[in-house]
């Protein structure tokens, strides 16, 4: 038949109030405890951090990010600001995807001023190519502000992204 150690908890409760006992009898409660059980490690996703995140009084969260219906909102204002076609090569696509001009990983947030409507090749490709997205636009540097960095549209247009969901000619 195996023993079972007892847990600290029930150490304290066989051996009287954590303050009554001696600093070497605490120090052997916490050894024949032994240590606490290890927390599995919970995978960060967007949906996660938006809950760690999340304020009582407003829809947006500290990390800058909307509750899911906000965001849904959001990404068709960018589509519609595109025209459902790919502001990268033009194409018509049921697959575009917003894309974080500012990466969330350098402090993006979710605004229409900071998303582009891009297929998923296009969006594949600015983040195999970050040197060349970053010349033209597609992605913003961590220093720079989304609504103030420009980015090329397929037609050739130098444009600035505005928060309300439209286009601005880039000086």
């Amino acid at each position: 038949m195996t023993s079972r150690y007892p847990t600290r908890d029930e150490w304290l409760a066989m051996a009287g109030e954590e303050d009554e006992l001696p600093p070497d009898a605490l120090r052997l409660v916490e050894k024949a405890a032994g240590p606490e059980p290890r927390q599995k490690r919970q995978r960060l996703t967007r949906r996660t951090r938006m809950r760690q995140h999340r304020r009582e009084e407003s829809n947006l969260n500290v990390g800058g990010l909307l509750g899911s219906s906000d965001y849904g909102l959001l990404k068709q204002l960018v589509r519609e600001r595109a025209s459902h076609l790919c502001e990268k090569c033009g194409r018509e696509n049921r697959r575009l995807t917003p894309h974080h001009r500012k990466l969330l990983s350098q402090g993006g947030y979710d605004g229409a001023d900071n998303l582009a409507s891009l297929c998923s090749q296009d969006h594949d490709w600015c983040h195999e190519h970050p040197v060349e997205a970053m010349a033209a636009g597609w992605i913003v540097p961590s220093y720079e502000n989304p609504a103030t960095y420009p980015m090329l549209l397929f037609d050739g247009r130098r444009v600035i992204l505005t928060p309300g969901g439209e286009y601005e000619q880039a000086a």
